[in-house]
């Protein structure tokens, strides 16, 4: 729309607004000081408008002859005055003289989008405000508090501010001074709870002034600070340095009274600080029923200055102004004030990162107040849980998930280590498929810890000290591994970087400990007599289950607690709790050697890759391989002798030896890793088929036994094998008492006539039938 220069017919400034109503309330019009604008001739008028905007709105409008006869500066054009287009229809403009109704210059006006000319209504926007106070215009309108234009609005009177915006509309199309109208999406500020349109409006409150000094005392305390994520310090630094003063008043009904009480003859201001001095003040103080409204404003005062009587301002007290005080207001309810001086300044807080504007400004404004310092030391920011799909959680959408609904069919444990897994000040979508995948890592603890109970109570163990037993290579590898998952899952905590931690013990517990130590260990806890051997797998394995626990407990308090009191209690005394246990950290006795990890790292890498090659060639993990050769490429051959039967456990490979020089005949495939070679047979022979054919069975025996529900240590009669297969057939007559010892059968008896209620297996498409006899 069109705005006519006084004293200059025939010439314009193009302005525009996506609120047609607010030009009710126009001002000033606004120009970027430092653009170029242009004046262009078109049908004899003349219009100004910026010139980068000059292409976007000659398409938007559809101009299609159009001559620039002259360019000027923003700041040029700083002073012309301009006829107010509805001046005719709103009595009240009439009455203005400069600076009203004049061209003012400001830096916030945006290139992006629009004319490069803001129409300013002082009343309904923030940056309009500031630019009306600080040249002297006064903030009005016609338009209430309810939304309807008031009496002096003119023919506007009695429309509501979104049926005056048709009407502005029609009487400028009709005064020739609408360029153009049409649809423009952007955001635009709707109420939460009902969907009402909004409208900016100003109104009379109270403020907390914010002097320069304080603001850069604040600045200096957030850089003193420990932000998480470490750009925050920044972000809260610049709304420090730019804050405004900060309103506290609120129209509301529920809230903390603002204590504040004004004559309404004079205008003196009385701010009372406490309940008694209020009492003491008060003409009626027998009225004081509750500090709260509506009794609180019945209470009056004298005024000192002309003896009249003083009411309360009817404004409660901003929520944040009470929570900005928590660090004195939480101890001042039970009494508490003599601990401010031990707790404070408090260590570390967390909220979602929108409170960099919220709760950790306040505390912030109100600490440097009183105290001149900071009220927290540690700030870490969170993001927001949306729903799978990246949207806003609603009710009216649907797509809320309810937290207790879901602890109840999922667990809280799952749902905390998926939370604590991402990066906490970024935005979460919460996707219960995802949470799935923390309870099988808590599932897979619980096999773990499952494992180790089912074999110490079988032997009656009792655990002693950790050095007290001959530690095997894994046993020395899975101990460095807990010790430097303790230290790093500390420095993570301390460093607000739950998510990293949570990556290391899913690493821990599903890799390292179930993986691989658990599947290394097995054959030495597996044997029937007491060995050296088997006594330090449980010592290690009593030790690692129960340092991981407290480890772990942080992120998953109530399973940890669980396994606490029925693991760890069942071998030795502890605590109430876990949660009152200390970190664990390794004993100073415990010496490990670093060179044996490195070794046992190695060849868990080298298995890896060897599995990879098993798979590629169609090799099952339970089929062993012949043999394997290590040479070693800088660690030393004594050091891989020590670990060499890792490779031949984790792998499955019969004879792993370790040799100074690659093998010269025979087929073997290649891996290599930092420090050694392996060489290592890929083809099966009738050898190992017939043994991989073996444990099949016995995979499939046990779980028959399982579904029977039989203990560990008990002993079935027989194991009856009935098959057709020669070579399958062979395979069990061969490795009869591998078998027999296996399932814990007493005989194991192959047949040719197939046993009543036998169970039918296929292995590798050859018919088996089996059945366990009692």
């Amino acid at each position: 729309f069109k705005l006519p220069l006084e004293d200059r017919e025939g010439e314009f400034l193009v302005a525009w607004t996506t609120t047609p109503w607010t030009i009710i309330a126009n001002e000033m019009a606004v120009v970027h000081p430092d653009e170029t604008y242009v004046v262009l001739e078109v049908d004899g008028e003349k219009w100004i408008l910026a010139e980068r905007r000059l292409e976007a709105f000659v398409r938007e409008v559809g101009l299609e002859s159009y001559k620039v006869v002259e360019r000027v500066r923003g700041s040029d054009l700083v002073g012309l005055r301009y006829r107010h287009p509805l001046l005719e229809e709103v009595p009240y403009h009439r009455e203005h003289r400069p600076p009203y109704h004049t061209v003012l210059a400001a830096k916030w006006v945006t290139m992006e989008e629009g004319t490069g000319v803001v129409h300013a209504a002082p009343a309904h926007g923030p940056e309009d405000f500031e630019l009306g106070k600080q040249h002297g215009i006064v903030a009005y309108t016609p338009l209430k508090e309810n939304g309807v234009f008031g009496e002096e609005a003119g023919v506007f009177a009695g429309l509501s501010f979104e049926e005056a915006a048709e009407k502005v509309v029609e009487l400028l199309k009709d005064k020739g001074l609408v360029i153009h109208v049409g649809t423009y999406r952007h955001p635009y500020p709707f109420c939460w709870r009902c969907d009402t349109r909004l409208f900016y409006y100003a109104s009379r409150q109270w403020f907390i002034r914010l002097p320069e000094e304080l603001k850069r005392k604040m600045a200096e305390e957030v850089e003193s600070m420990h932000w998480a994520p470490s750009w925050a310090v920044n972000r809260m630094k610049n709304w420090v340095e730019n804050a405004k003063d900060w309103c506290i008043s609120r129209e509301r009904y529920w809230g903390t009274p603002l204590p504040v009480w004004k004559c309404s003859r004079c205008g003196h201001v009385e701010v009372v600080g406490s309940i008694e001095e209020l009492k003491s003040k008060a003409v009626n103080p027998e009225e004081l029923e509750d500090v709260h409204r509506p009794w609180i404003d019945r209470i009056r005062l004298h005024c000192p200055k002309c003896g009249y009587e003083m009411a309360r301002e009817p404004f409660v007290v901003d929520v944040w102004m009470d929570s900005g005080v928590a660090y004195t207001g939480a101890l001042h309810q039970y009494g508490w004030e003599h601990l401010l001086e031990k707790l404070y300044p408090y260590t570390w807080i967390t909220e979602a990162v929108d409170q960099t504007r919220g709760w950790f400004y306040t505390l912030l404004v109100t600490s440097v107040i009183f105290y001149g310092v900071k009220s927290y030391q540690a700030v870490l920011l969170q993001g927001h849980v949306l729903d799978k799909y990246g949207r806003k959680m609603s009710k009216s959408r649907g797509n809320v998930i309810w937290a207790y609904d879901f602890m109840s069919r999922y667990g809280a444990d799952p749902m905390r280590l998926f939370l604590l897994s991402r990066a906490p000040w970024d935005s979460i979508n919460f996707d219960p498929d995802e949470v799935a995948r923390y309870r099988s890592v808590i599932n897979t603890l619980w096999n773990v810890v499952r494992f180790a109970i089912s074999y110490m109570e079988l032997d009656k163990w009792k655990p002693q000290a950790i050095d007290s037993v001959e530690l095997s290579a894994e046993d020395v590898w899975i101990l460095a591994k807990l010790y430097e998952l303790a230290d790093n899952v500390a420095a993570a905590i301390k460093s607000d970087n739950m998510h990293q931690a949570i990556r290391l013990l899913e690493e821990f517990i599903v890799e390292t400990l179930s993986h691989k130590y658990i599947t290394v260990i097995r054959p030495r806890v597996w044997v029937e007599e007491e060995t050296e051997s088997k006594k330090a797998a449980y010592e290690t394995l009593f030790h690692v289950i129960d340092n991981l626990l407290k480890i772990l407990a942080p992120f998953a308090p109530f399973v940890t607690e669980y396994l606490y009191h029925t693991f760890t209690l069942n071998f030795r005394k502890g605590l109430e709790t876990i949660h009152l246990e200390t970190w664990p950290k390794k004993p100073a006795n415990l010496v490990l050697d670093e060179t044996l990890v490195k070794a046992v790292d190695r060849l868990f890498e080298a298995s890896e890759k060897i599995l990879a090659l098993r798979m590629k060639a169609g090799i099952k993990r339970r089929w062993p391989l012949k043999e394997a050769v290590i040479v070693p490429l800088g660690l030393k051959t004594a050091t891989l002798q020590r670990v060499a039967h890792i490779l031949a456990r984790y792998a499955n490979i019969k004879s792993v030896k370790v040799e100074e020089k690659p093998p010269t005949k025979g087929d073997y495939a290649l891996v290599e890793v930092e420090g050694l070679k392996v060489y290592v047979a890929l083809k099966l022979d009738e050898e190992t088929l017939l043994e991989g054919l073996a444990r099949e069975v016995i995979r499939r025996a046990q779980v028959m036994r399982k579904e029977a529900d039989l203990p560990l240590d008990a002993y079935v009669a027989k194991l009856i094998v009935c098959t057709s297969d020669a070579t399958l057939r062979k395979a069990v007559e061969k490795h009869k008492q591998f078998i027999a010892s296996e399932v814990r059968a007493k005989e194991v008896e192959l047949v040719d006539v197939c046993p009543e209620n036998g169970k039918e297996w296929k292995i590798e498409a050859r018919k088996v039938i089996l059945k366990l006899e009692y």
